[in-house]
């Protein structure tokens, strides 16, 4: 049986753009056992190159980009980064995923301050990679006991009413307890949670087939409770989101292995390095980098990258018989 879904050609509109694939975590389902990505020595993409890039996007349909990791933090030019790419005519909405660290200051400045520094750099919304609210486990999957920063920064980004998503990955024998302590913690804080599949695409079989955890039970069990699905807008990603009258949060889904959904997916990724991928499963991307030294370049650039939009039907998500699981795909970005 051929390991794809069927996959509808879409027009991507939103951009995942990975601006480095250096970690201060190590999330036990983002880097493959003996993975030596980060001692390999890279030089990483400027501002000028991602920007680019995202005009160049731009141009051919792309609206929205998240800039991801690796862990978006660790580069000191992210405002810089941001900022350019929000210039950018064309692109609508430009958000970042994070542990939380892009959120905490280097230096002397407060949280608040930083965070307001990150929104004027054109910013409008984090993704928070949380996947426990128990301190001990959140450093068991983490690899560093950083948990209360993580939280203080939610606190603050809710106190100067920076929008949040918190992602959290679920996984079976680890926090697969914890739907009713997240629920009380939606009471009263006004963020959306998304509860996450582990897949093995993640980099390791082995810890899927040890910890894979369906999702679709604790989703059955909110609509039983009167959690409502939300319509999706326009550039909304693979969620299912939920509300409750009762609750200041909101509960979302992103399930890859239970529900497939590549046939919706209007989503295309670059790399840190200049690499194209039409779905973060390939197993190798089309490099462009060659096109980013200079804007004379962009015709050109634009023609190539045409190109690989184009071979954008011939993927889909790998089933977890795949072979192509055994790849470590924590460089492309979470």
């Amino acid at each position: 049986m051929f390991p794809f879904a069927t996959l509808k050609k879409q027009s991507p509109e939103y951009l995942r753009l990975s601006v480095t694939d250096n970690y201060n975590f190590r999330p036990i389902y983002s880097v493959a056992e003996n993975s030596s990505e980060n001692k390999i020595p890279r030089i990483q993409m400027s501002p000028k190159e991602f920007t680019r890039l995202v005009r160049a996007f731009a141009k051919l349909g792309v609206r929205k980009v998240r800039i991801i990791g690796g862990e978006p933090g660790v580069r000191k030019d992210l405002s810089e980064i941001a900022n350019s790419i929000a210039s950018v005519p064309g692109i609508e909405e430009l958000t970042v995923t994070t542990n939380g660290t892009a959120l905490l200051p280097t230096g002397s400045e407060s949280i608040p301050k930083h965070i307001e520094t990150l929104r004027a750099s054109g910013i409008s919304r984090a993704n928070i990679n949380l996947d426990t609210l128990n301190e001990k486990i959140f450093e068991a999957i983490n690899g560093r006991n950083m948990f209360s920063q993580v939280l203080n920064a939610i606190e603050a980004s809710i106190a100067v009413k920076f929008p949040l998503k918190i992602n959290s990955v679920v996984m079976k024998n680890t926090n697969d307890n914890e739907l009713d302590a997240w629920k009380a913690f939606l009471k009263t804080h006004p963020v959306t949670v998304r509860f996450i599949e582990l897949t093995p695409a993640h980099g390791n079989r082995n810890l899927y087939q040890q910890r894979g955890f369906p999702l679709n039970s604790w989703l059955n069990s909110l609509e039983r409770e009167g959690w409502i699905e939300i319509p999706k807008s326009e550039l909304s990603g693979p969620a299912r989101e939920f509300a409750h009258p009762s609750f200041a949060g909101k509960i979302g889904f992103i399930l890859p292995i239970s529900q497939e959904f590549c046939s919706l997916c209007t989503r295309i990724q670059a790399t840190n390095m200049g690499f194209v991928h039409t779905c973060p499963f390939q197993k190798t991307g089309h490099n462009v980098r060659h096109l980013l030294q200079s804007h004379l370049q962009e015709s050109e650039l634009i023609s190539a990258l045409s190109e690989i939009i184009a071979q954008k039907n011939s993927t889909g998500i790998p089933q977890p018989s795949s072979s192509l699981f055994t790849q470590n795909f924590s460089k492309l970005g979470n």
